[in-house]
């Protein structure tokens, strides 16, 4: 398995990660916070070779969602955080996306009707640097932050992660020039 190798590579390290972002320096335990992802979204029902899009901007919890999904077998679709409308419509739909992760700073772009037309659950994960106003919570049919505390940080179980395999598509990543429009 693919995340074992990793965790046997990774050993020792992932609980004293360092991260830089807007909201300064953070100390983040990797392996415990990734497990509160995978049990929430396994819990909200997702499941190996699902595809489940993500749209957070560069800070710890981007990681958490990540290799939580990951971890679960679960494909994050990494949205380009600079599209609206159509383009990311499209984007939800080619991924076939069943829920979207989406930050407070990037919600303004999910309300456009052409974005909500995709039917795509948005799952939010606030920041406390670029709160949402309540209009913008309003469409979000849960809070995964809330969820994904509420999850037991440890590990998944390996028969959970029994089937996961390294030839697996492991993420989709939109950047400004593949949306396909």
């Amino acid at each position: 398995l693919a995340h074992e190798s990793f965790r046997a590579g990774a050993a020792g390290y992932l609980d004293g990660i360092e991260l830089l972002s807007a909201h300064g320096v953070e100390q983040v335990g990797i392996e415990g916070s990734t497990g509160w992802g995978a049990h929430a979204a396994i819990a909200l029902g997702l499941g190996r070779g699902d595809t489940c899009a993500v749209s957070l901007d560069n800070r710890p919890e981007f990681f958490v969602v990540w290799f939580g999904l990951v971890k679960a077998g679960i494909k994050p679709a990494f949205l380009n955080t600079n599209i609206s409308g159509r383009p990311l419509a499209h984007a939800l739909a080619i991924t076939g996306a069943k829920a979207c992760i989406v930050g407070d700073e990037a919600l303004a772009r999910f309300v456009a009707v052409e974005s909500r037309a995709a039917g795509v659950p948005l799952w939010r994960w606030p920041d406390a640097l670029h709160p949402a106003t309540p209009e913008l919570v309003a469409p979000c049919a849960l809070d995964f932050s809330v969820r994904a505390a509420q999850a037991g940080a440890e590990d998944l179980p390996r028969a959970a992660r029994a089937g996961i395999r390294c030839r697996d598509t492991a993420v989709y990543v939109f950047t400004s020039g593949t949306t396909g429009l």
